[in-house]
């Protein structure tokens, strides 16, 4: 027995919350409060409060397999089957020094099985479609009860900010492109969420487009406290402002798809919109957290939200010059009661967080989604984490 719990993955079930350590290789056990109170450390931010009443649980393993990705997976979404797509080999560019390892990137679309961990993810064939300057970011799914699944990709190609709209081919395991969106109120695009085959909703992360390189980073760096982004809805012939004044970065929806949930990146929040009939939303609640949040995903079968934050934003910056630069990783779970009729969306809420690593385990996390009793989270530059998570 231990109670040293470094590198962990918290669990939970119900009102509890243990840990276990994440990359063990034999079955061993670690000891941590009944908690959920939280602590901050600067280092790699929020840790739990030691109490009196300690829990077991067992390990969580990882699956050595997934190392098969080695250059990254920026975004994940996945389907009630458990077929994961991955957002691969993202040219990242927050920073004005040239990076080699990101301009030879090619810029790929992969998928990996949950039900099948043991097979390495798979690269998609993309049909009808130039590759040319392919740049993957944001991913949504959408299941068209008529068509089958379609898959929509942000792609910050060169000069152009582009939605890409591709078909999923079950049968020849491949994606067929079907449009392109161009749009001029779709200029520093992060991610998205796809209401039909054609219709999304989609972060603009910048005041500035993605294409002006010295704007853009002199916003990031210096002006998102004065100049805002905002979230833009197009409806697959023409875009509106949904709202604006955010600079949202990630982008989910809840099951009924009543609400928007928006991370705000450097405001460290996740903000809730209530979704009007004319498709603009309007702010209802903001829920903080002591780090730097990037993608969000709903379990479709609790309706709680994933997300994944970055504790440490100067390590994530150092990271992108040199990928062997460690960038502290940390993965959330925001379980969500019953949502109101009006004011404050969910009144009764609680964020769990469910791992923290120093970055020298998964370095620059990005995206963590669930399916069924596991856990899967995506990074930048390096292999993805699969965990079992235990529940008691």
């Amino acid at each position: 027995m231990t109670d040293n719990c470094t590198n962990t993955i918290l669990q939970r079930q119900g009102d509890h919350v243990g840990c276990a350590p994440a990359n063990a290789a034999d079955p061993i056990y670690c000891t941590f409060p009944k908690s959920s109170q939280t602590a901050n450390d600067p280092q790699i931010g929020p840790q739990r409060i030691p109490g009196s009443e300690m829990v077991t649980l067992p390990v969580i393993k990882e699956w050595n397999e997934l190392k098969k990705i080695a250059k990254g997976s920026e975004d994940l979404a996945v389907l009630p089957d458990g077929l994961v797509f991955v957002s691969s080999e993202m040219r990242l560019q927050i920073t004005l020094t040239f990076n080699k390892e990101y301009e030879d990137r090619k810029g790929k679309i992969l998928t990996f099985n949950f039900n099948k961990p043991d097979e390495p993810p798979i690269e998609l064939p993309l049909k009808n479609f130039n590759r040319t300057g392919f740049n993957p970011h944001g991913i949504s799914l959408y299941r068209d009860p008529s068509t089958g699944v379609v898959s929509l990709f942000i792609n910050h190609r060169a000069g152009e900010q582009v939605v890409e709209i591709f078909d999923f081919d079950r049968q020849t395991h491949s994606l067929i492109h079907r449009r392109s969106v161009i749009d001029e109120l779709i200029w520093s695009p992060n991610n998205l969420y796809a209401i039909g085959p054609d219709s999304f909703y989609v972060t603009n992360d910048n005041f500035f487009s993605g294409g002006n390189k010295l704007l853009w980073l002199l916003h990031f760096y210096l002006l998102q406290d004065v100049l805002r982004g905002n979230i833009v809805y197009f409806d697959g012939k023409k875009s509106m402002i949904a709202t604006s004044g955010i600079n949202a970065n990630g982008i989910n929806m809840d099951k009924d798809e009543r609400f928007i949930f928006a991370s705000t990146s450097i405001g460290r929040s996740v903000k809730v919109f209530r979704r009007r009939q004319d498709n603009t939303v309007e702010l209802s609640q903001e829920i903080y957290f002591d780090s730097y949040i990037d993608n969000i995903n709903v379990d479709p079968l609790t309706g709680n939200f994933w997300l994944v934050g970055i504790p440490r934003v100067t390590d994530a910056i150092l990271h992108s010059t040199n990928v062997s630069h460690p960038s502290p990783s940390q993965v959330f779970e925001v379980k969500l009661g019953k949502p109101s009729i009006s004011g404050v969306a969910f009144p009764d809420y609680e964020v769990r967080e469910v791992y923290v690593n120093d970055g020298k385990e998964l370095s620059f996390a990005t995206t963590a989604i669930v399916y069924q009793d596991r856990l899967l989270v995506g990074t930048v530059d390096n292999n993805m984490l699969l965990c079992q998570l235990i529940y008691y």
